[in-house]
C-alpha cells in the first residue's frame, strides 16, 4: 500500500510538472509573439532620422527573443499579465550627427546634432566623465594602431570614397587611412568596458527620455563616434560591393 501511494504521489508531480511546463512554454510563446509584433511595428514606423545607428548593439530578431525569454525566465517573472515591453530593449534611437553643416540645417537634423565636450580625442578618452581609459593604455592602443598601418599593405592603399552619406564630412577625396581611425577601431573592438558605455550613449534609455539628454551621454564619446562613423561611412564596404 505504502509503494501504491508513493508511485500516484510520485505520478502526481510528474503530472503537475508537465503541465507546469506546458504553461510555460505558452506562455513564453505569447511574449515572443509580442516581442516580434513590437519590432515589426518599431521597423514599419520608424522615420529616416530615427534609422538604427550603425554602433548599436542590434541582433537578429531570433537571437533578441532568445535573450528577452532567457530573461524572463531568470528572474521568473513568468505570469499571465506580464508587461513584455519590459524585455523589449527600446531602440528606436535617433542617427545623431557631429559635422558643422548639420549644425546649421533647418530641418530636423539640427535636433540631432551634438555639441562638442572635448577639445580632442585624446582628452576626451582620458577625461571624459563615463568610462575613461588610463594613458598607459592609450599610448599602448595607439602604438599598435601606428604599427598596423606600418606594416600593412592592404591599410596603406585604403582610399576614402565620397558618397550620399560623406559629402558633408569635409574629408577630402582619396584621403589616406589614418592611425586615428585604426585606433578608434581598436577602442572599441578591445575596451569592452568603455564600449558598452559608448553603445549605450546612443540609447534611449526609456520610451520618454528626451532627445538632449541622448546627446548629453554621447557628447562624451563626440570625438570616437565622429570618428567611427567617418571611418565605415567613408573606408567601409557595403554588403553587396
Amino acid at each position: 500500500d505504502d509503494d501504491d501511494h508513493n508511485n500516484q504521489t510520485h505520478d502526481g508531480a510528474n503530472k503537475r510538472s508537465v503541465m507546469n511546463n506546458l504553461y510555460h512554454d505558452a506562455h513564453m510563446e505569447r511574449i515572443r509573439q509580442s516581442i516580434m509584433a513590437a519590432d515589426e511595428a518599431r521597423c514599419c514606423s520608424q522615420s529616416s532620422r530615427f534609422c538604427a545607428n550603425k554602433f548599436h548593439t542590434q541582433f537578429a530578431v531570433r537571437d533578441v527573443i532568445r535573450c528577452k525569454l532567457e530573461r524572463v525566465k531568470e528572474h521568473e517573472m513568468v505570469s499571465s499579465n506580464t508587461d513584455t515591453e519590459q524585455y523589449y530593449e527600446y531602440c528606436s534611437d535617433p542617427n545623431l550627427y557631429y559635422w558643422e553643416h548639420f549644425r546649421h540645417c533647418a530641418c530636423d537634423f539640427a535636433e540631432c546634432y551634438v555639441h562638442r565636450k572635448y577639445r580632442n580625442l585624446k582628452q576626451e578618452m582620458l577625461h571624459n566623465t563615463t568610462c575613461r581609459m588610463q594613458t598607459e593604455e592609450f599610448d599602448q592602443l595607439w602604438y599598435k594602431a601606428e604599427q598596423l598601418l606600418r606594416h600593412s599593405h592592404f591599410i596603406q592603399r585604403m582610399r576614402y570614397k565620397e558618397n550620399v552619406d560623406t559629402m558633408y564630412y569635409g574629408i577630402p577625396r582619396d584621403a589616406a587611412f589614418g592611425v586615428v581611425n585604426i585606433f578608434c577601431i581598436l577602442v572599441y573592438t578591445h575596451c569592452v568596458v568603455l564600449s558598452a558605455h559608448f553603445r549605450d550613449s546612443f540609447r534611449r534609455r526609456n520610451r520618454c527620455e528626451s532627445m538632449q539628454h541622448v546627446k548629453h551621454r554621447n557628447a562624451e564619446f563626440w570625438w570616437l563616434s565622429r570618428i567611427l562613423r567617418e571611418t565605415v561611412d567613408g573606408f567601409g564596404t557595403g554588403l553587396g560591393e
